[in-house]
């Protein structure tokens, strides 16, 4: 599958001409590291959760369709 992938070409930040204090953005990751970790670990927890939940509900019509009257 790596020969499907398109090569990425990185640039090298330049020095600005006129000398000012600005400076170009960072070319890399977005998002840190940190923060996309934390974001997966909270998504997987609450898809866990509506899972669980949904689970007990389908449980509980399960059992309410087959009681005996």
């Amino acid at each position: 599958m790596g020969a499907l992938r398109r090569p990425q070409q990185w640039e090298t930040p330049k020095p600005n001409p006129e000398g000012s204090a600005s400076v170009e953005p960072r070319i890399g990751r977005p998002y840190p590291r940190w923060l996309v970790v934390s974001g997966l670990v909270f998504y997987c927890a609450a898809v866990w959760v509506l899972v669980v939940v949904a689970g007990s509900w389908g449980v509980e019509l399960i059992r309410t369709a087959t009681a005996q009257p």
